[in-house]
């Protein structure tokens, strides 16, 4: 029997995937499928059995990128993560450890691949655990806290019927199964229903959207200006740790090591900077674009703090 590789599968899927996807940019995907469907004055049957199937992938996609957001972000859902029925049992062998102490993966990216996402009550079983809410409960009256607080529009949920909007997202699972694994045709696929099971999946994942910014950043800055505010003076915040970081570190090295340390930070920089650009790039003169810039900056940011408290005690320890 083949032993899966799972380092290998992770970071193929990161090389097809390009930009890294982050969950709040999912549905715009979803808006795309939309369009096409609502310019199509007479979609073939054959086009129609793919609506699902799109639909799903965008739904699976997200909860994917909030998983690992979710794990990656805070310690406390990687916690519960141990819990999740899916992955409990899960033993990691020597490559898997080696890759995520190297940092060539992520306990997120780890846990989100391992995950089965093919039905809503396994996505309301996977967030339930790992952030310790009844995420269903929560979805289906959360609001929209730019409409409330700052449109100051009326205060209803964004899912008003949860019975019809979960009922649809229930039955693009089943049919995503039927035209992908079973290939049918004899089934009758009706344009009106799936239009609304369009914009039913839709609110769905603005409303988990929702969600994800109320349990990961309960409170955070809704303006774009304090939006960009806020990422600068966290990753300002992580940069002074670095900047504490290398100078203890500088003080146990010879002349030559601190010099090679002081040209890796300056290299480390500029590539900082460029692949928050890159990541960042198919967002370009949007909205969400800062939130990207910065998030992906800051992530990097993380991953390189750690890296060098590491090198700090290794070099404490003699090693």
């Amino acid at each position: 029997m083949t032993t899966r590789d799972i380092v290998r599968e992770i970071e193929e899927i990161r090389q097809r995937q390009g930009t890294p996807h982050h969950p709040v940019s999912i549905p715009i995907r979803l808006t795309n499928i939309v369009r096409v469907f609502q310019s199509s004055l007479e979609p073939h049957s054959e086009f129609l059995r793919y609506i699902p199937i799109g639909i799903i992938a965008c739904i699976e996609g997200f909860f994917r990128s909030a998983v690992k957001e979710c794990i990656d972000t805070d310690g406390r859902f990687a916690d519960n993560a141990r819990h999740v029925r899916q992955i409990r049992d899960f033993r990691a062998n020597l490559d898997i450890l080696g890759a995520v102490q190297g940092q060539r993966i992520s306990i997120g990216d780890l846990f989100a691949h391992l995950v089965s996402i093919n039905s809503l009550e396994h996505i309301d079983a996977i967030m339930s655990t790992i952030t310790g809410t009844k995420f269903l409960e929560l979805l289906t009256g959360v609001h929209s806290r730019v409409d409330v607080e700052l449109k100051g529009a009326p205060q209803d949920p964004i899912i008003t019927d949860p019975d019809v909007v979960l009922k649809h997202v229930r039955e693009m699972f089943r049919l995503r199964h039927i035209y992908a694994h079973e290939l049918a045709d004899s089934t009758h696929l009706d344009r009106t229903v799936l239009g609304e099971a369009l914009e039913s999946s839709f609110l769905f994942l603005k409303a988990s959207a929702e969600v994800l910014g109320n349990v990961l950043h309960p409170g955070a800055p809704l303006t774009q200006a304090d939006m960009n505010r806020e990422s600068t003076e966290n990753l300002a915040d992580i940069d002074r740790k670095i900047t504490e970081v290398i100078q203890e570190l500088s003080s146990l090295l010879d002349d030559d090591r601190r010099v090679l340390l002081r040209s890796t930070q300056d290299a480390w920089m500029e590539f900082r900077r460029q692949q928050a650009e890159y990541e960042a790039a198919n967002y370009l003169g949007g909205t969400i674009y800062p939130v990207v810039l910065g998030g992906t900056a800051q992530a990097i940011a993380k991953e390189r703090l750690e890296k060098l408290k590491q090198l700090l005690e290794d070099e404490k320890e003699g090693l």
